[in-house]
């Protein structure tokens, strides 16, 4: 029935859950020994699945829906259940771009009638002041009947709470386009089949992999997204032939197993298997560091996208059940503390990707929740 932009429906009854099945060969029916698929649904209302989605470009992530499984799974999972599914809502928000920014305070020289200064001294203090008036007795001179006088001028977020609340009027700014935006599509038979296929094909080539001990790399996925593939330098030095250990102890550290389900019971039975373990088979060797190793690298930027996907889906789970905006963030942070981050600056990227998040979730909140429910931000001071 094709595809449609809407606004979701509520009410909204049944919120966050872990949908389980058996992977299934579609040709013969017979199930796998090795794997169970698992999938955490946002929301299921009626015949209709909802997933929220913290996204770098909208559009592109629409066009790779279309064609991508990841709601047919779910779809799949809950039909395993006894539940009739027929459409798939995604409610789209643009992780924000803008960047926390240490506050700081420059002596700015200033020329009458201008509001740009002619020069900034950072970090102001009596040293950098007597700069500022040295240049501007110079400027003075050079420029005969100029007047000039020296400003203090202050820059970047003071607090937190600032940056989550510029992240909010970014988000709501749709001059550049829109930046929280739903679509959804209908499901189809042929669609739903292919999905089923994706998840036998998958599980398949794990074990093969595995008891072949071939982990081969794509080079096509090194910069995918416009991203360096945080294990790049692993896959250089082990297809050059040298050994990865001290880079491994250097520049890397254990990773928690599927994070996107923490906090979840995941029940007993075989190993899952969920989207995001076949998403990462798009390179064989992404797969090999990051599930089979279970590695991660220590510099903090390579793993916002997912820090941010969990944070926030945790929250609007919290709101959609008891619509309370002071446990949502409450969440949030507790997820950073069970989450540390690593590498320099952790402690304030920390404090942007939990102000992102807020905001994230607060501007969702306004679209697609009902009531009003005032309440803290996750930002704080």
């Amino acid at each position: 029935m094709g595809s449609e932009t809407s606004e979701p429906y509520l009410p909204l009854p049944h919120s966050e859950r872990v949908v389980s099945m058996p992977i299934v060969n579609p040709q013969t029916g017979g199930k796998s020994k090795s794997f169970r698929y698992v999938g955490l649904v946002d929301l299921h209302v009626g015949e209709t699945i909802r997933d929220y989605k913290g996204v770098s470009d909208i559009d592109r992530f629409i066009q790779q829906a279309m064609i991508g499984y990841q709601g047919e799974r779910y779809a799949l999972a809950l039909m395993h259940e006894g539940y009739t599914i027929r459409k798939v809502e995604y409610c789209l928000i643009t992780r924000p771009s803008i960047l926390y920014k240490h506050p700081s305070v420059s002596w700015a020289v200033v020329k009458k009638g201008n509001k740009t200064a002619c020069k900034l001294f950072r970090a102001a203090n009596a040293e950098t002041k007597g700069d500022a008036a040295h240049y501007m007795a110079e400027r003075r001179a050079k420029d005969g009947a100029g007047e000039y006088s020296i400003e203090e001028r202050t820059s970047g977020n003071p607090t937190r709470q600032h940056y989550e609340d510029e992240c909010i009027a970014w988000l709501n700014d749709t001059e550049h386009g829109q930046r929280v935006k739903p679509h959804s599509h209908y499901l189809n038979d042929y669609k739903l089949l292919q999905a089923r296929w994706s998840i036998h094909n998958a599980a398949k080539h794990i074990l093969y992999c595995r008891v072949n001990d071939r982990w081969q790399t794509n080079d096509r996925a090194c910069h995918a997204f416009n991203r360096e593939c945080p294990y790049l330098d692993l896959c250089v030095a082990l297809q050059n032939g040298r050994g990865t250990e001290t880079l491994i102890h250097e520049e890397f550290t254990t990773r928690k197993r599927n994070p996107e389900l923490f906090g979840h019971d995941v029940g007993e039975g075989l190993p899952i298997l969920t989207h995001s373990m076949i998403q990462d088979l798009s390179c064989n060797m992404l797969y090999y560091w990051k599930h089979e190793r279970c590695l991660e690298k220590k510099r903090v930027a390579d793993n916002e996208p997912l820090w941010i996907g969990s944070a926030i889906h945790i929250a609007l789970d919290i709101l959609n059940k008891t619509g309370d905006f002071n446990a949502a963030f409450i969440a949030i942070n507790e997820w950073a503390e069970e989450n540390p981050l690593h590498g320099e600056d952790a402690e304030w990227i920390k404090d942007q990707q939990i102000a992102r998040a807020g905001a994230m979730v607060r501007v969702a909140a306004d679209r697609w929740l009902t009531g009003d429910r005032g309440g803290e931000t996750a930002g704080g001071q």
